[in-house]
Parts: C-alpha cells; sequence; structure tokens
C-alpha cells in the first residue's frame, strides 16, 4: 500500500466523523435545548450532564478539525 492511499483513506474517514460531528452537535444542541426549555423534569444534574456531554463532543470536533 501506498503512502498516498494511507493518506486518502484517513482524510475520507475524518472528513466522515467531521460530518457525524457536526451533526450530533446541531441535533443534540437542538433537542439537548427544547429539552432544558420546555421539559418540567430538568434538573440541575441534567443539565450539568448535557453540558458536559456538549463541551465532550465540541472538544471532539476542535481535534478533528485540526487533523483535518
Amino acid at each position: 500500500m501506498s503512502d498516498k492511499f494511507i493518506k486518502n483513506l484517513l482524510n475520507g474517514i475524518l472528513q466522515i466523523l467531521f460530518f457525524l460531528l457536526a451533526l450530533v452537535l446541531s441535533v443534540g444542541g437542538i433537542k439537548g435545548f427544547s429539552y432544558i426549555c420546555f421539559s418540567g423534569e430538568a434538573t440541575i444534574q441534567s443539565f450539568i450532564s448535557g453540558i458536559l456531554r456538549f463541551s465532550l463532543v465540541v472538544s471532539y470536533f476542535i481535534i478533528v478539525k485540526s487533523l483535518l
């Protein structure tokens, strides 16, 4: 296998991951925001958990973007 093939393969995988993370970030953000605003079951613990999950996805997003 040549280096060019491996670079192209990894680049393709990173682009797919970048797209999926952007999709998760946008859909998850909208669903999380609507849950916090319109649900009577929202607690401080679920709010903190949501913030931590959001920051985790954002950090993955930044890492994949920098690798691209």
